[in-house]
């Protein structure tokens, strides 16, 4: 019962969503027409919202130890028992980008893993050389507090990574405010939310958790295979690479989940052969 409230609920907001992206467009046009054009260079390339997001609290388990963390964003999906994918990622890092664009962007569009069968969660992991990098990281938390924005705004900074990463950090916010304007958010509350730092522990965390994790650079990507699925593990250990050094992919397992780590932009198939190992 409480799982179809759940969907119930996810599938109210895609609807609301998809009503609502022809108002987002008319954003996107209305502030490329405005001062936020010359902040970012022109239109901005704003994706359709999300299918379906929420949020995944894990019950506490003191038989069972989760050795990879989920959070505290919105995640991608709707699976009751999914194979989970857990980005760290730095919205500023080309490669970050690069893995969105290439892989992220094709598993969300994977009608087979979306039908029940993966998930997406997102894991701040801003660095220190770039100083665009938290206050991008501020933005996804603060839009996901306006009616579930984190994916509209995750999307809107990678997808136009270009535009807005190589500004001096006194003209980011102008930029983010034309993305928040775009996306139809309350604007002031926004920055205002920026501003305030209001989500530095939280991100501190992400950073902390993924440290703990072996996380030392963006994209570091963690699959987490559920045991209960039935796992082809000799089709993982096939991939090339797996394994040879302390840079290279690896397996691994907790009490739950067979797990994939997987650092750097790896081309699709890679994470797709590890996806359809899942039975």
């Amino acid at each position: 019962m409480e799982k179809q409230k759940t969907q119930k609920m996810f599938r109210k907001a895609y609807d609301a969503a998809k009503k609502g992206a022809r108002r987002l467009l008319l954003g996107v046009a209305l502030y490329a027409a405005g001062a936020g054009s010359s902040a970012c260079g022109g239109k901005l390339g704003l994706v359709e919202p999300p299918m379906d997001s929420g949020m995944r609290t894990d019950e506490p388990d003191a038989t069972c130890q989760r050795k990879i963390g989920l959070g505290s964003l919105p995640f991608w999906g709707e699976s009751p028992d999914p194979a989970e994918v857990v980005i760290f990622g730095d919205f500023q890092d080309p490669y970050t980008g690069k893995l969105y664009s290439d892989v992220e962007q094709k598993i969300r569009q994977n009608q087979k893993y979306m039908a029940g069968n993966v998930d997406i969660f997102w894991r701040d992991f801003p660095l220190s050389a770039h100083a665009n990098a938290e206050a991008a990281a501020e933005a996804g938390r603060c839009a996901a507090e306006q009616g579930g924005g984190f994916w509209t705004m995750h999307d809107a900074l990678l997808v136009n990574q270009s535009r807005w990463a190589p500004l001096a950090p006194k003209d980011l916010q102008a930029a983010l405010n034309g993305i928040a304007q775009s996306a139809n958010f309350d604007v002031a509350r926004f920055e205002s939310c920026v501003l305030s730092r209001k989500h530095s522990a939280a991100i501190q965390q992400d950073l902390s958790d993924g440290t703990s994790y072996g996380v030392n650079g963006t994209p570091y990507v963690f699959i987490l295979l559920p045991k209960g699925r039935g796992i082809d593990l000799n089709a993982i250990k096939a991939l090339p690479g797996l394994g040879s050094d302390g840079s290279a992919p690896k397996l691994d397992e907790d009490c739950r989940f067979h797990i994939v780590a997987i650092p750097g932009a790896y081309p699709y198939s890679y994470f797709s052969t590890v996806l359809d190992a899942m039975k």
